[in-house]
């Protein structure tokens, strides 16, 4: 275990129980892949920390693997991935140099090429912001056009595309490995961000999805514990495993809960350094869920019945098809 793991174990749980966990949650992290996979991460409202949680869980993923790591920002809003991740690249923007830089990219050959003009952030993680000023939105074909070509060439590809409705969900878990949802701990947006899960799974060619809540108002815990038991008596069943899961009881988690950080609230450049043992190790668990996911430790679920997502979350008390208003879109 690094210096980093054997600072957070005791501080967690004062024992060993915690730096085990701790342990075990590393080495998921760090599951060798054959394939680049793609990981969509799309909010169901606004205020949920859906760019924070992409900038904490690629910076993690950069610095924890082997491979590059790429994240993407095509969600359009204040927000700025470029700037929650700390972008190493000053000044202002070389708009002919970027032109250049985005042809050699569409024809890539080889991962210098796939990385020509990209931003770096101090974690290692390389950035593309496709967000233009004025632009609310970042259709499908622009990330097509823009990370398509390149994208082989990481070991991930983590895209925040913002709050998109339940279309444009599917639209984007259908090109995708893994569908991240994410929603506030509160009751009627945990209720929609397990809706929404159950209506992606299945969708994708690797027909996951993970719900992560943000925990504002530390309630994370009760609501998450609803959620989760159902969500695994909704979500199909996954009998058989693929490997030798270094933790099968936890691997199959649908909801994970990131406590609020002050101390990363607005920040430039996450620094898990200023944030709590506790949010470190859930960010770490966070990662280690998707790495799991899209290593293929579990075999993809049958797609679930098309009546799946018109039932009411009991749990929660909130109507599981109340719609979300979508602020941004994508043209498929």
């Amino acid at each position: 275990m690094n210096r980093v793991l054997a600072g957070l174990a005791p501080v967690l749980l004062g024992g060993t129980a915690a730096a085990r966990r701790l342990g075990t949650d590393d080495t998921r992290v760090r599951t060798p892949l054959t394939v680049s996979r793609r990981i969509a991460v799309v909010s169901v409202g606004g205020g949920t920390g859906c760019t924070t949680t992409v900038a904490a869980l690629a910076g993690l993923l950069a610095r924890r693997r082997r491979g590059p790591v790429l994240a993407v920002d095509a969600a359009g809003g204040q927000a700025g991935l470029l700037r929650r991740c700390g972008s190493e690249a000053p000044g202002e923007p070389d708009v002919e140099a970027e032109r250049e830089a985005a042809a050699i990219r569409r024809t890539a050959r080889t991962a210098a090429d796939a990385r020509q003009g990209l931003a770096r952030s101090v974690s290692g993680l390389h950035l593309l912001d496709l967000t233009e000023a004025g632009r609310a939105r970042v259709p499908g074909q622009v990330w097509g056009a823009q990370v398509g070509p390149v994208a082989r060439f990481f070991d991930l590809v983590l895209t925040d595309w913002g709050t998109r409705d339940a279309e444009e969900s599917a639209t984007l878990a259908a090109e995708s490995h893994l569908t991240v949802v994410v929603g506030r701990a509160a009751p009627a947006s945990a209720a929609a961000a397990a809706t929404r899960a159950l209506e992606l799974a299945g969708s994708g060619p690797g027909e996951s999805v993970l719900v992560l809540l943000a925990d504002v108002a530390g309630t994370g815990a009760p609501t998450a514990a609803g959620l989760r038991a159902e969500l695994r008596t909704r979500l199909p069943a996954r009998p058989e495993r693929v490997g030798n899961p270094v933790a099968p009881d936890r691997d199959d988690d649908p909801v994970l809960v990131l406590p609020f950080d002050r101390a990363l609230a607005g920040a430039e450049g996450l620094d898990s350094r200023r944030s709590s043992a506790r949010t470190r190790a859930a960010h770490l668990a966070a990662a280690a869920a998707v790495v799991d996911r899209v290593a293929g430790r579990i075999v993809p679920p049958v797609r679930p019945p098309a009546t799946s997502s018109a039932t009411t979350l009991a749990t929660t008390g909130a109507a599981a098809g109340a719609p979300v208003r979508a602020r941004r879109g994508v043209v498929s």
